[in-house]
């Protein structure tokens, strides 16, 4: 090909517009309802997590107060509770997102592969229109859960990593005055 623009146009009419947009609808609706899981998981771990620990732990939290001042009888907690609880609010996020794409994606995948040679799906590339696997298929191919735990340990240590970053970089810049890893809270002695 000479361009991208010549690869798309002769694609395109190869395939037909339909054919080439087919996956878009089941794209559209795995993403979204696995990022809207994944950024509450991750919200819901974080911030109530992190608080309900601070009360088991500790007995209680409070915010400080805009002086900064802190009674005798309370001290900040362990500096490293907060960043832990984001990794575990990206683990639990991780997962559940890997919960709702991986099966998605298995699907996808079945629905898009033709059971033929690729000299033969060049020759007539309106094939792929007419497979649909059937349920016993996609079972004998290890069903739709098939490697989804090796999938997603796989996936957790790059999210938790990024989500550290991400959460110091927004916490950082965030109005208010919030430190690196929020409002600040003392827990009692």
């Amino acid at each position: 090909m000479q361009s991208l623009w010549s690869y798309t146009y002769s694609t395109i009419r190869q395939l037909g517009l339909r054919s080439t947009y087919s996956s878009l609808g089941s794209s559209l609706v795995k993403e979204s309802f696995s990022y809207g899981l994944f950024f509450g998981v991750f919200e819901f771990v974080k911030q109530q997590g992190y608080h309900k620990f601070l009360d088991f732990y500790y007995g209680g939290h409070r915010p400080i107060s805009s002086t900064g001042l802190i009674n005798a009888n309370e001290r900040k907690p362990h500096w490293s509770i907060s960043p832990g609880f984001v990794i575990l609010a990206g683990s639990s996020a991780s997962l559940a997102h890997s919960f709702i794409t991986f099966p998605m994606q298995n699907l996808q995948q079945a629905r898009y592969k033709v059971p033929m040679s690729y000299r033969e799906f060049l020759s007539s590339p309106s094939m792929i229109r007419m497979y649909r696997p059937s349920l016993w298929e996609l079972i004998r191919r290890g069903g739709l859960y098939g490697g989804f735990l090796r999938q997603s340990v796989r996936m957790i240590p790059s999210t938790s990593v990024a989500l550290i970053i991400f959460e110091g970089v927004r916490r950082k810049f965030a109005p208010g005055g919030e430190g690196i890893w929020g409002v600040e809270v003392v827990v009692p002695v």
